[in-house]
């Protein structure tokens, strides 16, 4: 019978088949064997005996190239339930009040022993190394019990649960595969591989715990006048809902009853610095935000039109540490002469033709004032006059 087939039989078996199978391989059955006193439930996870050490947290530790899972790992872990879970990193670009909301990470288990056996030998392991894997589910849609449902290699699996199984004298890592879709955290660029071992000691459900640093940012404005000067003293203001607009609602009335007041808006607000600089307060996840100017340092007019800021996703724990700014100029916009003079151009007059090419059309697209050229054209008309004038003299 073959391994994988003696971990079959232990799921649908219970404690004796698991023991039957440890003692082919030379495991003591005394380790494993349940009391006589007692059925063991194949659901059930089993408990620590009295005496035994609570189960310890795996935490990622470095693993050389070709070196034993045993050996990246200081203490050992008994059989039983593993239990993946994924925190954030503590320090990191996270808000205080924000709870992480892990839907979506994944983790994977690879066996590498199992029972002592190497799971790359092809005859105890006829269907190839077990490899499972479980997206997290923060809502546990299933009901079971289990936000994190493994599927893969049956033969580590509690069916019950969709549960890992982590079996006596075995070898694995655990390796965190993708973060949540939340976009709350960053992928680890280390630390993302858990090595562990067990031994035939039971300790209870090992919790291979993986830490991941936050991914909000901050957002600001920079703000310059004439000459790209720094203005200080304006006042900013931030709609914090990605999307949204944050205008208040318009009052709405319940039958027999007083308008309902306009809930306010989720807005935070900041001063510019003496260097034109501002940082709203609070951390931001990717999305498009709406900022809109709220007053002046001098009193001075200034629009109130709505900017848009698209914030996008961090890439590294280095973009969340530098603030995202929208640059904002209240210096007068300048028009291009060549609009200026398009619209000083003089149209032509109703049911008048347009002028042939060459004619005041060309004069005006140049730039020069029609009343300037045609005083000149007078001016030539009459010099002829002179000159013709004078010739008719001489000739008589």
């Amino acid at each position: 019978m073959s391994l994988a087939t003696s971990a079959r039989a232990r799921r649908a078996g219970g404690l004796t088949a698991l023991t039957l199978g440890a003692v082919t391989l030379g495991v003591p059955a005394t380790a494993l064997a349940a009391p006589a006193d007692e059925t063991p439930d194949p659901g059930a996870a089993a408990q620590p005996e009295a005496g035994t050490e609570a189960a310890e947290v795996l935490t990622p530790a470095p693993l050389a190239a070709g070196a034993s899972p045993a050996s990246a790992t200081a203490a050992h872990f008994g059989w039983g339930k593993l239990e993946p879970d994924l925190l954030v990193s503590a320090g990191s670009s996270f808000p205080a009040d924000a709870e992480l909301d892990r839907t979506g990470a994944t983790f994977r288990v690879t066996y590498t022993k199992v029972f002592d056996r190497d799971t790359s030998d092809t005859e105890d392991f006829p269907d190839g190394v077990p490899v499972i894997e479980c997206t997290w589910d923060e809502a546990d849609t299933d009901g079971n019990g289990n936000p994190c449902d493994f599927t893969g290699s049956e033969m580590v699996i509690d069916t019950d649960v969709d549960g890992a199984i982590l079996f006596p004298l075995s070898e694995f890592t655990v390796e965190l595969v993708r973060v949540p879709t939340s976009g709350q955290v960053l992928l680890p660029a280390g630390g993302r591989t858990i090595a562990g071992y067990t031994d035939e000691d039971f300790e209870g459900p090992v919790a291979a715990v993986f830490e991941a640093p936050g991914a909000y940012r901050t957002l600001g404005v920079t703000l310059t006048g004439a000459g790209g000067a720094p203005v200080a003293g304006a006042t900013f203001e931030l709609c914090t809902q990605p999307g949204g607009t944050c205008a208040a609602a318009a009052p709405t009335t319940a039958s027999g009853s007083a308008p309902i007041a306009a809930a306010s808006p989720l807005t935070v607000s900041a001063v510019s610095s003496a260097g034109g600089q501002l940082l709203f307060p609070g951390l931001y996840l990717p999305g498009q935000y709406q900022i809109r100017q709220t007053a002046s340092a001098d009193g001075s007019p200034f629009s109130t039109a709505p900017f848009l800021l698209t914030l996008a996703a961090a890439s590294s724990v280095a973009d969340t540490g530098a603030p995202v700014l929208l640059p904002v100029s209240t210096a007068p916009a300048t028009t291009p002469a060549s609009s200026t003079l398009a619209a000083a151009a003089p149209a032509p007059a109703a049911g008048a033709s347009a002028p042939a090419s060459g004619g005041s059309g060309r004069l005006a697209a140049t730039g020069a004032a029609p009343m300037p050229v045609l005083a000149l054209g007078a001016g030539l008309v009459a010099a002829g006059a002179v000159t013709v004038g004078v010739a008719r003299r001489r000739t008589r």
